[in-house]
This record gives C-alpha cells, structure tokens and sequence, in this order.
C-alpha cells in the first residue's frame, strides 16, 4: 500500500510519455547542461511542461508526501502499542496550490587570511523545495469505515531527502492524538 515513490524518469517511460532511450538522452543532458529535468523532457521532446507537472504531482509528489507523512507519524508513535501503517489504510491528499523554489546551501567560514573574520561561503549545493498548501489531508482508517480529515495545511517538501515538513511545528503531534482517539473509540 504504501511504497516508497519510485524515480519520475521511470514513471515517464512507464506512462508512455518518454522511451528509455529519450530518458538516458535527458539524463545525459542535465549533466551538462545542469538544467532541470522536467523542462530538459518539455524542451527536448516537445511535451507540454503542464503534462510533466501534472504527472510530476500526481505520480511523485503526492506518493512522496504520504510516504513522508507516514514515516513521521511511525517516528511519533515510537514505543506506543499503535503502529501507523497498520491503523491508516490509505492517505488522501489534494494540494491545490503549491510554488517551487530553490534555496542555495551557505554557511560561515573563517578566512585563514584575514584571522577570525568570517564569511559567507557558497557551496552550490541547490535545495529543490516545494511549498502548497494542501486543502484535504485526510487519513482513510482500516476500522469501523472512519477517517479523519484536516484542511487548509501548509507544508513544505525538500525533494533531496523527500522530507515534508509542516508549517505548524504541532501538525504530527495533532494527527497522532486524533489518530489515537479514533483507535480508542473504535475498541
């Protein structure tokens, strides 16, 4: 049920949207060209960037947030008598507005020539983060046909890692109480 998401590339080819030999051609180029592979496919093969995005959204995006989601709430309930995936049958989510941005990784230096002077350092490492807003989140329960439902959530999700990260530091925490109160009353 809950799988780790697969590589956009692979669900392209799977899609039909790409051959394997077009995503090695893609690949190849954002080596050089250090372009992003979305707009490589929409510039190299001619397919509108609102296909690729759909499909980017729908097929990694999403698969990457509940897997995410997931890991989180099985790190919250650690030691606890509940284990998530086998209380939550499915995750439903609809983001309906979301922006990409990328934030480029600096931290302080000292320079050896000038003593105990520091600077900030560049280190090109480029951060691909997504920030939405997702208008239903909602946990699907095995039991009893019950569900528990959140709107408006903010979120933020690092691609490096696959991280989702919530703008209200308590989301988890909130979800695993509503979660352990729809387990009890389903007993």
């Amino acid at each position: 049920m809950f799988e780790k998401p697969v590589k956009f590339g692979e669900i392209l080819v799977r899609e039909e949207v790409i051959t394997k030999d077009q995503l090695a051609e893609v690949l190849e180029a954002q080596k050089k060209t250090r372009k992003e592979f979305g707009l490589l496919i929409s510039q190299m093969y001619s397919i509108p960037v609102e296909v690729v995005e759909s499909l980017y959204v729908s097929e990694v995006l999403v698969p990457s947030m509940k897997w995410s989601l997931l890991q989180k709430l099985i790190e919250k309930f650690e030691g606890s008598s509940i284990e998530p995936e086998t209380v939550i049958e499915n995750i439903l989510v609809n983001i309906s507005q979301f922006s990409s941005y990328l934030a480029v990784k600096t931290y302080y230096t000292q320079d050896s020539a000038a003593r105990k002077k520091y600077s900030i350092v560049d280190r090109s490492e480029k951060l691909k983060r997504i920030q939405g807003k997702m208008d239903k989140l909602v946990l699907k329960l095995k039991h009893a046909e019950s569900f528990l439902l959140f709107t408006d959530v903010q979120f933020e999700f690092v691609l490096k890692n696959q991280e989702l990260i919530f703008s209200n530091p308590g989301f988890i925490s909130e979800v695993r109480l509503k979660l352990l109160q729809a387990v009890k009353q389903a007993q």
